[in-house]
């Protein structure tokens, strides 16, 4: 199959956002600032003097974090826009919430019940080390760990399509979308995380300007992933290039 490579996949992106920064970087600020605003008031007004308020502090956060991430598909679905050369407006960034939310929820919700299946064992064993000071234990515990932590990694990469098919289409099921992600990525691993780690050197970066690159970087990241799901899906579709440019 004629793929494109990690870097023509980038020079995509790049091409396409060129003069189109201001919307992608106001796009990227406006989600982050509304992300960021809501954790801290939460953290700021939260209480953590009992076992109850604690309970009550994770499970807003964990409501947050849901939020966040249908807001996530808003900001996806901007750059399918941008990618596409359809009209687009940092309203976008909401679109999400008018699109079938429910569906971005329950598909992190059983993405988080597996990553915390997946490190059940380890933590386990973390305790009853806690417990009998066991050099066997940590042992075992600590294995454990690693090895789930690599399933998460996996697990991750293997439904890392789910926000780029909704964005694309949200009329798909749950079961539908997660069977997608899991098909298209069958074989096509390595070069995602290999796409994804080619970005480190620019994160990396971001840190000499207290973050501020940030705001730039994000939208080359994203548009160029956007250009990997659609490479991926011209394999089993050859006209679906056509829709993206």
């Amino acid at each position: 199959m004629n793929y494109k490579s990690s870097s023509q996949l980038k020079a995509l992106s790049r091409e396409q956002l060129t003069g189109r920064y201001a919307v992608a970087v106001g796009a990227t600020f406006l989600t982050t600032l509304i992300s960021m605003a809501v954790s801290l008031l939460v953290t700021v007004f939260a209480r953590t003097d009992s076992m109850a308020s604690i309970i009550i502090y994770y499970l807003i956060s964990f409501i947050i974090s849901l939020l966040s991430a249908v807001l996530g598909i808003g900001l996806l679905k901007l750059f399918f826009k941008l990618v596409k050369n359809e009209a687009y407006q940092i309203s976008d960034i909401f679109w999400g919430f008018q699109n079938h939310p429910d569906k971005v929820i329950l598909i992190m919700i059983i993405l988080t019940l597996i990553f915390m299946v997946c490190l059940i064992p380890g933590m386990g064993l973390l305790f009853v080390y806690g417990v009998t000071f066991n050099r066997l234990v940590f042992v075992l515990a600590m294995f454990s760990l690693i090895a789930g932590i690599v399933a998460m990694i996996i697990i991750g990469i293997t439904y890392s399509q789910v926000g780029y098919i909704i964005a694309d289409d949200s009329q798909l099921s749950v079961l539908e979308i997660m069977r997608m992600s899991k098909e298209m990525m069958m074989g096509q691993k390595g070069r995602y995380f290999y796409l994804q780690i080619s970005f480190i050197g620019w994160y990396m970066l971001s840190i000499l300007s207290c973050g501020i690159a940030l705001l730039w970087i994000q939208p080359y990241h994203m548009c160029t992933n956007i250009y990997f799901y659609i490479d991926l899906k011209k394999e089993s579709n050859p006209t679906v290039i056509d829709e993206y440019v």
